[in-house]
């Protein structure tokens, strides 16, 4: 990225949209990549430190690890590490995970530090395991219900959101329709 993209996203009004986003170029092994990105996250972690978190979508069809979107989480917590151990435990009994890995981020040449890949749940992680492409939902922000202490995602449909339709990527950012054709 050069110092007018950098102070682009310094600047930039909105953390999130279409707007965000940025034009660069990735390395990652042994390639190259036209990509956009952003700052990824709300938490002062992602966003007020020199080491910032960053959302990636990769240009003309290009795949990073089989994803044409992920994210290079800065966090402070080992919480990520853990998370690879259980996807780690998932692959190898056959659970279709997304990939996520320890990476370590250069920017312009300054060492960042080590970063988590974390690959969207798209099409892509369907294609990638060898299933049919097709709508994907996630249901992470339902409310737990008070009287049980238990999701309420399956009390209503209301509390899934449609994070990729069957035709392709589908960038929740570009996207100002929730799955249901409903604004948002």
């Amino acid at each position: 990225l050069g110092t007018t993209q950098l102070a682009a996203l310094a600047k930039g009004d909105s953390a999130e949209g279409p707007a965000a986003y940025v034009d660069g170029l990735l390395r990652f092994e042994r390639g190259a990549f036209r990509v956009q990105v952003r700052y990824r996250g709300q938490e002062a972690w992602h966003r007020d430190y020199p080491q910032k978190s960053w959302k990636v979508r990769v240009q003309d069809g290009g795949l990073v690890h089989g994803a044409a979107t992920f994210s290079l989480v800065n966090t402070p917590e080992p919480l990520p590490f853990d998370e690879q151990l259980v996807l780690d435990v998932a692959r190898e009994n056959g659970l279709l995970t997304p990939a996520a890995f320890p990476v370590r981020l250069l920017l312009n040449d300054a060492a960042m530090g080590v970063y988590y890949f974390v690959a969207q749940p798209d099409p892509d992680l369907l294609r990638a395991g060898n299933r049919v492409p097709g709508a994907l939902f996630s249901g992470n922000e339902a409310p737990v219900d008070p009287a049980t202490g238990v999701s309420r995602l399956w009390d209503d449909a209301q509390y899934w959101k449609q994070v990729a339709a069957a035709g392709g990527s589908r960038d929740a950012d570009a996207d100002e329709t929730g799955g249901d054709g409903s604004q948002r």
